[in-house]
């Protein structure tokens, strides 16, 4: 019996010590600030380059960036970009247009993946939105609507 009541209570006092070293070994994994990936959000319109850090942020976001490019002197371009800005303006919590200069008119849009898809244009705002609900992760409320 007594040999019972020993083993007893080494086994009690084990399981107590483990528990005790466990509760004082533990130390919360925590990040500390300085690691945290600063977020800098370009405007939801932007006529420059974004930086690698804005693209960065913006895609960390769950926003698509579309780049609008065209030649200098482009007249039919503005309906184009009135229209962009327009959508942007609409979702800018999920979207931000890029205008730049470039030879030729041309629409891509960067994906969340990494990815570059080109969109043809002329294209309206309803094209452009479920152009967006394709290929977004995060949706608006109307991406559901254009599923029922």
């Amino acid at each position: 019996m007594r040999k019972e009541r020993s083993f007893a209570l080494f086994l009690v006092a084990l399981m107590l010590l483990s528990a005790a070293g466990f509760a004082v070994s533990f130390t919360p994994v925590t990040q500390s600030s300085s690691e945290e990936p600063e977020i800098i959000l370009p405007p939801p319109i932007v006529e420059r380059a974004l930086t690698t850090e804005e693209v960065l942020s913006a895609l960390r976001t769950g926003r698509l960036i579309y780049t609008y490019t065209t030649p200098e002197a482009c007249e039919s371009c503005e309906a184009m970009k009135t229209t962009l800005s327009d959508f942007v303006t609409t979702y800018p919590a999920f979207a931000i247009i890029v205008f730049l200069e470039g030879e030729q008119e041309e629409l891509t849009v960067l994906l969340p993946s990494g990815e570059f898809v080109p969109i043809e244009t002329p294209i309206d705002v309803d094209e452009l939105l479920e152009t967006y609900c394709e290929n977004s992760y995060i949706k608006p409320k109307e991406c559901l609507l254009l599923q029922i």
